[in-house]
């Protein structure tokens, strides 16, 4: 006994244990396991009918039914499906940031930092995404704090087959930037990372960024690696409607 997977070439008994808009994974009676692009599925006929409206929910435009031991019949090739979507294509949002906190000692001083950063980008074409950062940083020691902001452009870059979901990333921006209370200049980024996309819209993108930051006479570059979140939206998703 097991579960059934149909797809327009094939049909496959095993246990299906994970699945999303883009992979199907299942593990076949020889133990081996079997991953499936989704696009390619048209029917899941499943042993556990407690997981029939789970994996229903999960996976809009295939049809997902309890097996009931019938008979069935191949299915047409070309069958209407909703396709993956790709979470880099044209056309597509990606809104999100980060936050993080540092503590250093300098002379035996202590030195705070607590620092976000919202972005917001469009892909104007499939890859390729243009938009704009803000990073606001407070820094504080012995009682004494200060504010940093920087806002300015950014061109991001996303490298990976379509229906994939993950992606090689970089990114170059150009922010001005205030430096406390009385010191102003500009911030070139310069990232390379690398972007999970999980349950089909969550971006985690893992990034290591070099900043330089140029302060008229003085001139710092540093050094961050980070974790962030984005949301990889579709129009649709942010106007609240339902793709067809």
């Amino acid at each position: 006994m097991g579960d059934i997977v149909i797809t327009s070439k094939e049909v496959i008994h095993g246990t299906v244990f994970q699945a999303d808009t883009l992979y199907t994974r299942l593990t076949l009676p020889s133990g081996g396991i079997v991953v499936l692009m989704t696009r390619d599925i048209y029917e899941i006929r499943l042993t556990d009918l407690a997981q029939v409206e789970s994996f229903t929910a999960k996976l809009p435009g295939v049809r997902v039914v309890p097996d009931t031991g019938k008979v069935f019949s191949r299915p047409k090739v070309g069958a209407e499906q909703a396709p993956a979507r790709d979470p880099v294509a044209g056309g597509c949002y990606m809104i999100g940031g980060g936050a993080n906190y540092t503590s250093t000692s300098v002379g035996g001083a202590s030195i705070s930092t607590i620092t976000l950063t919202p972005s917001v980008a469009y892909f104007v074409t499939r890859g390729i995404a243009l938009g704009g950062d803000i990073m606001l940083a407070s820094a504080s020691t012995s009682g004494v704090s200060s504010t940093s902001t920087a806002i300015g452009p950014k061109v991001s870059f996303a490298l990976g087959p379509s229906g994939s979901s993950s992606f090689f990333i970089g990114e170059v921006g150009l922010a001005f930037a205030t430096f406390g209370s009385e010191v102003t200049g500009t911030r070139t980024s310069f990232a390379i990372g690398y972007l999970p996309v999980v349950v089909g819209h969550l971006g985690i993108p893992i990034k290591l960024t070099l900043f330089i930051d140029d302060m008229g006479a003085i001139s710092t570059t540093n050094w961050l690696l980070s974790l962030s979140l984005y949301g990889m939206l579709a129009p649709t998703q942010l106007s609240g409607q339902v793709s067809k």
